[in-house]
């Protein structure tokens, strides 16, 4: 159909008015021209660019016979305007449209142009013309009238949705004429811009197809799709810019399309996009069909359900910031068959809520916690403004609540749900038992774990976080030991005072039964006391070592005993004491003096063991006290009363036991109050609860109370007593643990004690034993394990390589009694003599040599042989024996510069 030319349609109309045709009759005409255009445009017959320039030529020549019916224009576009563009938008012909009227189409193709020599009368030319042509138009309109009636009127009404669904492109065919100021037609590449508009003028643009260059052709005509930029399969004409957004038209009541030339200001006025007709019926809607199953559009049917046969129907929203409402004018059912779930799924991050009369009741959070009465429930559980009431099914009678009293700020349950009282109030809650002064586990056997749900020990501590887990903080008046353990008789084994000082009455070691001190190691202080360094020197803050106590070297059962008074003993008990002599202590100890008298440092004497007295016992101006903790009856071994006309006071404002736990009284009577650290009072009336809750902090609502786990015995501030063998007291650090495990702390939060989290103890006071001395039962690094000081469990004394070194003179029992050895090697007591009080064995008790308190030296035969010459005291100033019997010093003489007491005074 390549001979169908603008020219050829306007001979066509040239021809009908001179046949005398009518207006309307030619219009209809060219109506029948316009559906046959369209047609064959559809079915790929035309091109694109022929199809345009045929309906622009068919548009003006509509135009012309409207406005100017007399006068037809020549040639194309000559009514046309400067830049005149027009909109034309697809609409799909529907097959079973009416035939066209082809042979008035051929009429106009067949017309046959004048030629030189041909007589000016047409109609001469016509009978003999058109006779042909008449049988051949004849005999089209036939088989027209077949190939319609075979392939139009007879064909089966297809679906009109494919086997797979698809979705139309989003886009427009627009079609517009560029020409200059003079109607010259534009044939070069233009920039045109497209925007979309939902007003005829001014507003915003609400899509945008930016520039796009087209290029029209020799007549200045251009055609491109909208929105087909990308668009799959290649359009055969131009586009501009990417598919048209899915609201474009949905969302706009009215949409208007505004066009843009190169750098000229948008064309008025705006062309509006009419809508298509409507459609009586459809059976696809976007590509989809109705019915039940998937990718289907549901219907509701004649009972009234929307009915979806699929597995796993869903019904969403996909607007984000809309509300998806389902509502009803009555009840919401929301129902399940069989054993199905009904599941409320808020899958991101919002909540699940409860709401009736329009005020929200509940809501499940996005972490899971229920709230009721709350839209931020904290817990797992949180009911807010209420009480929680539990039934014995339907049987009211039997109902039980619990709520939360905000004026007391306690917890509360009821067994009729109206008279409460709180958990802490009552006698025996969750496994305690206020006894009135001692809060305890009503059942002695219970272990108390905090932090886990373990049984770790009698009372364990598991951490939860990089904290201290176990704190112990004194009074302000403290002045009692911080910490008490002691074995199943009530003996103290560890203590903790408030000055820092620790008490231990066993061995101190690590876990493998050695103790490593890796630092310099101040024992008393680090001004007056002991100090060892890593390198494994001994000395005081003076450079001197001076040793306080009775002293055993190498053993307490087989070395030598030197007292602090400067008594020096083997295991034989041969004693010489050649000064008053304090036992035990100088301060603290028995006193004996050179005139036998025996008292103690106050010049007391003191009785440590059961004293009978036949005779009465007057004590005049003074006190009967129990020294050290030694019991004192008071009353006849049988019975009898001791009756007390005045007050019954402790020697000290101090912690002592009425009573013990294998004798305790019976009845206790008072008819006043009960009172602890002269303030806290508890009367026969007081019903308060020991527990209490404060920012998350569980503590005794009474800070004077005690807490004794395994006992009924009210021990310490907070006591422990084992009734199985297992750990009693335990502190765990958390996995992430870095902060230290335990903290002791004196009244002022000064830390006394601390148990890192690699075991280390560090102290601020003295290590002793509770008898105030200190024993440890392994070998002892001090300083270090390679370069310190080492102490055998035999007594040995030596640094790593066997030997041991005193850097200065050293004071061996007393700086002014005791031994004294200087640096060059000189032994002697305070009064410059040394004094040996029994055969003394130098080397060893068989090969070494012998002095016998009557002065005799020997070996062990009995004689005395020095295979060398022999320097005393020094190769330079000290006393020289020669092999040859010859005694003299380093001048050749021999001095003696004092008196000499050898092997006895």
């Amino acid at each position: 159909m390549g001979n169908l030319t603008p020219e050829k349609l306007r001979d066509y109309v040239l021809k009908l008015r001179s046949e005398g045709a009518s207006l309307s009759k030619i219009k209809e005409k060219l109506a029948h021209v316009d559906k046959f255009f369209n047609w064959a445009f559809l079915k790929r017959l035309i091109k694109s660019k022929q199809y345009e320039q045929l309906r622009l030529t068919l548009a003006d020549l509509k135009k012309s016979l409207s406005d100017s019916p007399d006068i037809l224009p020549l040639k194309a576009g000559a009514k046309n305007v400067s830049k005149s563009v027009g909109l034309v938008k697809k609409r799909h012909i529907p097959l079973l449209a009416q035939t066209y009227k082809i042979k008035d189409w051929l009429n106009g193709i067949l017309i046959r142009k004048k030629v030189a020599g041909e007589q000016s009368d047409q109609n001469q030319l016509w009978p003999q013309s058109y006779v042909g042509t008449a049988l051949i138009l004849i005999l089209i309109a036939l088989l027209g009238a077949g190939i319609y009636n075979q392939f139009f009127q007879k064909a089966g009404t297809p679906f009109a949705f494919p086997s797979e669904l698809k979705r139309a492109g989003r886009i427009l065919s627009f079609q517009g004429r560029l020409t200059d100021s003079l109607g010259n037609p534009i044939t070069t590449a233009t920039n045109v811009r497209f925007r979309f508009y939902n007003v005829s003028t001014g507003g915003s643009s609400i899509h945008d197809t930016q520039s796009c260059s087209l290029t029209p052709d020799q007549d200045g005509i251009f055609d491109v799709l909208l929105g087909g930029a990308g668009y799959s399969p290649t359009p055969p004409q131009e586009v501009c810019g990417n598919e048209l957004p899915s609201g474009l038209f949905t969302e706009n009541a009215n949409v208007y399309l505004g066009v843009t030339v190169g750098g000229d200001s948008e064309m008025t006025p705006r062309q509006q996009i009419a809508n298509v007709g409507y459609a009586l019926n459809a059976e696809t809607l976007q590509g989809f069909p109705p019915g039940e199953s998937t990718s289907n559009i549901p219907v509701i049917n004649q009972d009234g359900n929307l009915l979806m046969s699929v597995a796993s129907p869903g019904l969403r929203s996909t607007y984000s910031s809309a509300t998806f409402t389902l509502s009803s004018a009555k009840a919401i059912t929301l129902q399940s068959a069989g054993t199905g779930d009904v599941t409320l799924n808020a899958s991101q991050s919002g909540s699940i809520l409860f709401s009736t009369g329009g005020v929200n009741r509940g809501t499940v959070d996005n972490s899971g916690n229920l709230g009721i009465g709350t839209t931020s429930p904290d817990d797992l559980l949180h009911v807010a403004g209420g009480q929680v009431r539990i039934d014995n099914n339907t049987d009211t009678t039997n109902k039980g609540c619990l709520r939360y009293n905000g004026s007391s700020n306690e917890l509360q349950f009821s067994n009729d749900c109206s008279s409460f009282q709180s958990f802490a109030g009552a006698s025996s809650a969750g496994g305690w038992t206020d006894d009135g002064t001692v809060v305890r586990l009503t059942t002695n056997t219970d272990n108390v774990t905090v932090g886990s749900t373990s049984d770790l020990a009698k009372l364990g501590v598991d951490g939860e976080g990089d904290e201290i887990q176990l704190l112990v903080q004194g009074n302000s008046t403290q002045t009692n030991n911080l910490v008490v353990f002691e074995n199943s008789g009530g003996t103290d084994q560890f203590r903790v005072d408030n000055s820092g000082n620790v008490s231990v009455e066993g061995g101190l070691s690590d876990i493998s039964g050695n103790l490593v001190l890796n630092d310099t190691v101040d024992i008393g202080s680090a001004t007056t006391g002991l100090n060892v360094t890593t390198a494994g020197l001994i000395t005081d803050i003076d450079g001197n070592v001076i040793i306080d106590d009775t002293v055993d070297i190498g053993s307490s059962t087989t070395g030598v005993n030197i007292t602090t008074g400067g008594g020096v003993s083997d295991i034989d008990g041969n004693l010489v004491l050649n000064d008053q002599t304090d036992i035990g202590s100088a301060t603290t100890g028995i006193r004996v003096t050179t005139g036998g008298v025996i008292s103690d440092i106050d010049g007391n004497i003191s009785l440590n063991d059961n004293t009978d007295i036949t005779g009465d016992l007057s004590v005049s101006g003074g006190d009967i006290t129990g020294a050290n903790g030694a019991a004192i009856d008071i009353g006849e071994a049988t019975s009898g009363d001791v009756e007390v006309t005045g007050d019954l006071l402790p020697a000290t404002d101090d912690t002592y036991d009425l009573g013990s736990t294998t004798k305790s009284w019976q009845d206790l009577y008072l008819t006043g109050q009960l009172c602890f650290d002269d303030v806290d009072c508890v009367s026969s009336s007081t019903g308060v609860g020991p527990w209490d809750v404060t920012a998350g902090v569980v503590h005794l609502d009474t800070s004077t109370n005690n807490v004794t786990i395994g006992s009924t015995s009210n021990l310490g501030k907070l006591a422990v007593v084992g009734d199985t063998d297992e750990v009693q007291f335990l502190v765990r650090g958390n996995s992430t643990q870095t902060s230290s495990l335990a903290i002791f702390e004196d009244s002022g939060a000064n830390d006394q004690l601390t148990i890192s989290n690699t075991g280390d103890l560090a102290l601020e006071g003295n290590i002793s034993d509770i008898s105030g001395n200190l024993v440890l039962n392994d070998t002892v690094d001090i300083g270090s394990a390679t370069t310190g000081l080492r102490v055998a469990t035999t007594g040995s004394v030596s640094d790593i390589d066997g030997n041991i070194v005193l850097n200065d003179t050293v004071d061996i029992g007393s700086a002014a009694t005791g031994v004294n050895v200087t640096t060059a090697g000189v032994i002697s007591d305070i009064d410059g003599n040394l004094v040996l009080n029994d055969t003394t064995d130098i080397g060893s008790a068989t090969t070494g040599i012998e002095v016998a308190t009557t002065g005799e030296v020997s070996d062990i035969d009995g004689n005395l042989v020095l295979n060398d010459t022999t320097d005393i005291g020094s190769a330079t100033t000290g006393l020289n024996v020669t092999t040859g019997g010859v005694v003299s010093d380093t001048d050749g003489n021999i001095i003696l510069n004092d008196v000499v007491d050898i092997g006895s005074a």
